[in-house]
């Protein structure tokens, strides 16, 4: 009878281990496959394509100068050398060079990110993780295929990223960016992976006393 039980134990942990396994593996592979991005030139379609609710800045304040500034709507630009930035009251200003940069840290996970900008030339572009796979560059001055680009500019990608840096290659670059928006999305905390797996044993557990029981 013993060697029995240690059969039937061995059997049913194993399914269920292997259940987790699988659980678990796929959850990975989906996250992975997930990962990608689309950018959009078009407000509409931009906005049509964003689930979660958007926060929009449209900078109609003033903010002097200064290596680093945080916009009304908690976005905190950042500017790495002697380059320019400011808000004017309608506008944020902005400036890169070959060897400077401007780095807007967001005030929360988002996988959205648009504005509308004004004067931004073909070597400038913006680098983020959008995709989940380590840092992305989409040239921004040739969006519209000219030396420089006024339009709306937007991303969505399915993997959060909470900063992005305005970079250039080579030419000093001054642009300005209005109506900045971006979504907040929430994050899984690991903890609903556990109560998921603790889920999976406690059924278990519950069904093997019910085999149990029609056994004996």
């Amino acid at each position: 009878m013993k060697i029995i039980k240690t059969i039937l134990n061995s059997i049913f942990f194993s399914k269920i281990f292997m259940c987790l396994s699988v659980t678990i593996v796929t959850m990975s592979i989906v996250n992975k496959d997930a990962s990608a991005y689309v950018i959009y030139t078009d407000q509409t379609s931009w906005e049509n394509a964003v689930t979660e609710t958007l926060t929009t800045d449209t900078f109609n304040y003033s903010i002097p100068a200064a290596n680093t500034i945080t916009f009304d709507s908690g976005v905190i630009s950042t500017k790495s050398g002697s380059n320019y930035q400011a808000v004017n009251g309608s506008v944020f200003v902005g400036q890169v060079t070959g060897s400077t940069t401007l780095t807007w840290e967001l005030p929360w996970d988002i996988t959205a990110l648009g504005f509308d900008v004004v004067s931004v030339n073909n070597n400038t572009s913006l680098i983020a993780d959008f995709d989940g796979n380590g840092n992305e560059s989409i040239n921004l001055g040739v969006l519209s295929g000219s030396t420089y680009y006024n339009g709306f500019f937007g991303v969505i990608g399915d993997s959060a990223f909470s900063s992005a840096v305005f970079v250039n290659s080579g030419s000093v670059d001054t642009f300005t960016v209005d109506n900045l928006s971006f979504n907040k999305i929430s994050i899984p905390e690991p903890e609903t992976l556990y109560l998921f797996i603790l889920g999976i044993i406690g059924m278990g557990f519950i069904g093997y006393k019910k085999h149990l029981t029609k056994a004996y």
